[in-house]
């Protein structure tokens, strides 16, 4: 397998294949870690008042 097809899989280490593009790893793990860290912050800040499986369900409906 060359560079390219490894790229194309994800097994590269340095790109991961999404939505048809590619995108640098680290800044898709930023992305996805500052948005789930601040929709934490945002269900402390509201009073804990959704169940942990519905902000779950919010944050996988929002970042499919």
């Amino acid at each position: 397998m060359n560079h390219k097809e490894q790229q194309q899989r994800g097994r590269s280490g340095t790109r991961r294949r999404a939505a048809g593009r590619n995108i640098p790893k680290d800044y898709y793990m930023n992305f996805y870690c500052s948005a789930y860290m601040e929709s934490v912050k945002w269900w402390f800040h509201h009073g804990l008042k959704a169940a942990p499986e519905e902000l779950a369900s919010c944050f996988e409906r929002v970042t499919e």
